[in-house]
């Protein structure tokens, strides 16, 4: 089940107030959730994919429907929230963006949350000034967990786009 949702434009994510169509953007994933978990789902676990905007959304969806609703909470497989920073107090593995539900561990997590952001080889992130992967509080940390890491292999991946484009700027 993939619910489309009106998102915010790039031009006004850089250049004015959004919080009226962030809000229409999650009422649009809410009603659709809502309705999925009523009339689709018979009392299956789900699993929550976002990225970016989708991160933002679901993030809150966690917060404020699955978090604070046991039942739900028990059939949620797992939320994938890619792209955004999600953070945990430092040694903790629940904590921070969530209360309740902790950051995945291994394969067999349920329940739980994966999210990284990436970023190319060739052009790593400033520490200090990263727009993603850090939560600007010396008391948490983002989380870091990447599929590779679920299977207990080496965390390392390998890119498939060029770092070059030949006759590019």
């Amino acid at each position: 089940y993939a619910p489309i949702y009106r998102q915010v434009t790039v031009t006004a994510l850089f250049g004015g107030n959004t919080n009226a169509d962030r809000e229409l953007a999650y009422s649009d994933a809410l009603d659709a959730f809502k309705h999925y978990i009523a009339n689709d789902n018979n009392g299956r676990g789900f699993l929550l994919f976002g990225h970016s905007q989708g991160t933002g959304v679901l993030t809150r969806l966690v917060q404020e429907e699955i978090e604070t609703h046991p039942a739900l909470a028990e059939r949620m497989v797992a939320a994938w929230l890619i792209g955004l920073t999600i953070a945990v107090p430092d040694g903790e593995a629940v904590g921070g963006t969530f209360q309740s539900t902790p950051v995945c561990a291994d394969a067999d997590s349920t329940g739980c949350v994966v999210s990284y952001a990436t970023y190319r080889a060739t052009d790593p992130p400033d520490p200090d000034t990263a727009l993603f992967g850090r939560t600007g509080s010396p008391t948490t940390r983002a989380v870091c967990v990447t599929p590779m890491q679920l299977l207990g292999e080496d965390a390392s991946l390998d890119g498939y786009f060029p770092t070059e484009v030949p006759g590019a700027l």
